[in-house]
């Protein structure tokens, strides 16, 4: 999959936004593609937070807004080719980085994380990936079924047993969805 090659052109041609509205508009457009967009929510964080509180401050274009601006736009220019799922392969939920691959993306996820989420530990933000990378799409909840034979990640299958063994306000709010989660 990857997005209509005929809406490229109006991508390519975008005006830098000068107001508010252009920016929503502009957000609005990128996201309906942001599965085909490694790191959505880190690249367009800059213009995620113009949008915050946009009542209280005045409208400021800046340098890391215009890179913000300009790299999304190129991502969706370029996008990457997500391939079908394929159900006889075990499904890998990637958390992090790696350099060197042979699978294929069925699509990426990502979101800005709230004000508290940023204040929680680095183990607990993983668990949250973990969660929102498992049920970002309704669709894909079936896919659960899928991930066995420890094709998590073994960093990740660590958080969550640490996660589990340690009782904080963050982690009770997940603890139900960490129970519908199987591992083979």
């Amino acid at each position: 999959f990857r997005p209509d090659p005929d809406k490229l052109n109006a991508v390519r041609e975008y005006p830098i936004p000068t107001k508010l509205k252009a920016v929503r508009t502009f957000l609005g457009l990128s996201s309906y593609y942001r599965r085909f967009i490694k790191n959505y929510a880190t690249i367009a964080e800059p213009l995620i937070a113009l949008t915050r509180h946009s009542d209280l401050k005045p409208f400021q274009w800046s340098e890391a807004r215009q890179n913000s601006f300009e790299a999304l736009r190129q991502r969706l220019i370029e996008a990457s080719i997500i391939s079908y799922p394929r159900f006889d392969q075990p499904f890998i939920l990637q958390l992090n980085a790696s350099d060197v691959a042979r699978e294929h993306a069925i699509g990426y996820a990502s979101r800005t994380l709230s004000e508290s989420e940023c204040k929680y530990s680095s183990t607990v933000r993983e668990c949250l990936a973990i969660v929102y990378g498992l049920s970002y799409d309704p669709g894909s909840l079936l896919l659960l079924d899928y991930f066995r034979n420890g094709s998590l990640p073994p960093h990740s299958l660590l958080i969550l047993i640490s996660l589990i063994s340690t009782s904080t306000k963050p982690t009770d709010v997940l603890d139900s969805t960490i129970a519908n989660i199987h591992f083979a």
